[in-house]
């Protein structure tokens, strides 16, 4: 089982896997519709930053999720 199958398993409020590739929502698959916004266009899933692949980045002092 994958670990987005684990957590959505439990019912969650909310589960926002940040693995979008583009765009400015923060999609929650919890299915509850409690989707979010990027704020200061962090960068987004897919990207590289170093030895870093796969994955948002997030710089938590500027860019963020608002919800």
């Amino acid at each position: 089982m994958t670990y987005a199958a684990e957590v959505l398993a439990d019912n969650p409020v909310g589960f926002w896997a940040l693995d979008e590739t583009s765009g400015t929502t923060a999609t929650d698959s919890s299915g509850n519709g409690l989707h979010g916004t990027y704020i200061n266009t962090p960068t987004l899933a897919g990207a590289t930053l170093g030895t870093l692949t796969g994955a948002t980045f997030l710089d938590t002092s500027t860019e963020y999720v608002s919800l």
